[in-house]
């Protein structure tokens, strides 16, 4: 089974809509309102191309994550809303979304049915099978949804349920070597994909690999893979020294010009940028000059520098995304000098696309000690905003509290805004 099965035409309006009637009476007529975040985490097939998500979300200030309740309760309107205040298909970019589910939900008939190529629901190891458990995933797998079991332990209650999952994921941090080998013998009887969970590391995506495992979730990618090198590479080293130069406060927007008419790659990019959504200036800029013109100096450097970073040799683009999504959300939950909370989130992952430890790299490319001490130890009001970035990409919601107000829709609107530059850029 893929676990990235594309959307297909389905009524999604109208299954969002079915979904959130029964919960918006409960929130309105009690009065109640609920803090709630949401986040995607990525999901990766054998050659590292991704392929779904996982949803992670909290109700309220205390819970690090949480799962969809049952119908009696006003939360579950309030999470469901997180999804969709953006648009499911946007947060996911129409990739299949994996979502904690109780027994309760499931029963209760309230499950989005008209959406299998865009829900998944995804049952924890905590819960009893019961025979309505088993009717309502039976009914839910013949409609066609992917049914998830997620951090399995293998027990005889689960035969039943185990008939008709689709993919299991095994954590691979909880469970021995000899367990998670006794785990896949078992499992190896049954038609499911199997799903490596918290994977932390590359050697650690390697070894799972050969295990057989189909599909890997985890922070992987941002960890680095550190080499016995004494100096960057040459490509990293040209576009480190340009970085260098960006980041000078004496250069001025005629320098950054020269800088670029060298580059055609660059010019290229920079105008498909500006001839983007994500402007939408009215009639095409077909000059450099004019496109320098119209950002203005500081929106100039931001640019050159991000688009810099994606000439860089044998980056997974799933980690240059995750690069994006931090500058951005940096950036926009800056109180101010959003430029450089920009770069700090933007360089937060240079240690991973490079293969050098940070200190090494800031060492080498004479980056000011302003963008080190964020990055290095989360140093000062930048740093406090990359903790609180890196935080809620891992799902880790307890310390959003003192942006409650403005995280989450921080959050997604720098995915929505990281896609929609990944979709320019791959278009140019």
């Amino acid at each position: 089974m893929d676990g990235g099965r594309k959307q297909k035409n389905c009524d999604s309006a109208y299954a969002y809509s079915a979904f959130l009637l029964p919960f918006t009476y409960t929130l309105i007529s009690q009065g109640t309102t609920v803090d709630a975040f949401v986040a995607r985490q990525p999901i990766f097939d054998r050659n590292s191309s991704m392929v779904s998500y996982e949803l992670l979300y909290r109700k309220g200030t205390t819970n690090a994550t949480g799962e969809l309740e049952a119908p009696d309760t006003a939360t579950s309107e309030v999470i469901i809303s997180s999804f969709m205040e953006m648009g499911l298909e946007k947060i996911t970019q129409g990739r299949l979304a994996h979502i904690n589910v109780t027994p309760e939900l499931l029963i209760s008939g309230l499950f989005p049915t008209e959406c299998k190529h865009l829900l998944a629901p995804e049952l924890p190891n905590t819960i009893s099978i019961d025979e309505p458990l088993i009717t309502a995933v039976t009914s839910l797998s013949a409609k066609g949804f992917t049914i998830i079991l997620d951090d399995f332990v293998f027990s005889e209650q689960w035969g039943p349920i185990l008939e008709l999952a689709d993919i299991i994921k095994l954590d691979v941090q909880a469970l021995s070597e000899a367990e998670l080998l006794d785990q896949i013998s078992i499992l190896k009887h049954f038609d499911i994909t199997l799903l490596a969970k918290k994977v932390e590391t590359v050697s650690e995506f390697v070894h799972y690999h050969q295990l057989g495992f189909e599909l890997f979730q985890g922070f992987f990618l941002a960890k680095p893979e550190i080499m016995n090198r004494t100096k960057m590479p040459k490509n990293c080293a040209v576009i480190m020294k340009l970085i260098k130069t960006l980041n000078d406060p004496t250069v001025d927007a005629d320098h950054i010009e020269r800088i670029v008419s060298m580059d055609a790659r660059l010019a290229v990019k920079l105008l498909s940028i500006v001839n983007s959504a994500l402007y939408s200036y009215p009639g095409e800029i077909d000059s450099l000059q004019r496109a320098i013109v119209v950002l203005g100096h500081e929106e100039l450097k931001r640019w050159v520098t991000l688009l810099s970073l994606t000439s860089l040799d044998d980056v997974p683009s799933a980690l240059l995304h995750q690069a994006m999504v931090r500058a951005e959300m940096c950036r926009t939950l800056a109180p101010d000098n959003m430029g450089q909370y920009f770069t700090v989130g933007l360089f937060s992952l240079l240690d991973a696309m490079i293969g050098m430890p940070f200190d090494k790299i800031a060492l080498e490319s004479n980056l000011p000690q302003e963008l080190v001490d964020p990055i290095v130890c989360h140093a000062g009001p930048i740093g406090e905003v990359l903790a609180i970035t890196i935080a809620f990409e891992r799902g880790i919601f307890h310390s959003q509290r003192k942006i409650a107000k403005h995280s989450n829709s921080a959050y997604l609107h720098s995915i929505q805004w990281a896609d929609c530059l990944t979709n320019t850029l791959r278009a140019g």
